[in-house]
């Protein structure tokens, strides 16, 4: 055993556990040959195997990674035995920031191969982002000036038909006036007709 290879459980890999999958479990069986330590057997996990003291934690290039959070920190590392590890839960700006004062000390990154080269992606990252901000915004005030300006539309519109409603009323009711005046006037002269008839008719009648 090399060192580098996993343990594996012994059930796993002999009867394809695809459910399980290939992972470290402790073998508790009572006539398990992994857990016995018989010979030609799986090894076990144990206190032999581990690096020595000098070299524990060590990466493969030979340094101690230490997590760095901002740019004060990049200060308190030992270029000689330790190297920087950007945290996952540090923003954009600050890793920038942190990323431009390692390429002026000329520093190694632990997982970044070439800091300029990321601090560069960022910020084109950061331009697109302000353009696409931009853009956005100028889709925003379109759209606000289009509703407004349907808005205006709806309104003259509704004010027209409703001038025309009023207007279409009072034609009706000047329409309607008319007619009953006419009616008046007719039933007037019909009477105003009728009168001398009835007149002339006592005159006969007392003649």
């Amino acid at each position: 055993f090399d060192g580098t290879t996993a343990y594996i459980d012994g059930g796993n890999d002999k009867f394809e556990n695809k459910r399980v999958g290939l992972k470290w479990r402790r073998p508790t069986g009572r006539h398990s040959k992994i857990k016995h330590q018989f010979k030609g057997s799986r090894k076990m996990p144990s206190c032999g195997y581990r690096s020595p003291v000098e070299v524990r934690g060590m990466n493969r290039k030979g340094f101690f990674p230490v997590v760095v959070f901002n740019v004060e920190d990049l200060a308190k590392i030992d270029t000689k035995t330790e190297i920087a590890v950007i945290s996952s839960t540090v923003g954009i700006k600050k890793r920038m920031m942190i990323l431009k004062t390692i390429t002026d000390k000329k520093m190694d990154v632990d997982h970044i191969k070439d800091a300029a080269a990321e601090l560069k992606k960022y910020e084109d990252y950061l331009k697109q982002n302000k353009e696409s901000k931009k853009q956005r915004a100028v889709v925003k005030e379109k759209k606000v000036v289009k509703k407004a300006e349907q808005k205006t539309e709806a309104k003259t519109e509704q004010k027209a038909e409703q001038k025309e409603e009023k207007t279409e009323s009072n034609t009706d009711v000047k329409t309607e006036t008319a007619k009953a005046e006419h009616a008046k006037s007719e039933s007037s002269s019909t009477e105003q007709h009728k009168k001398p008839i009835k007149k002339k008719k006592a005159e006969g009648e007392a003649q």
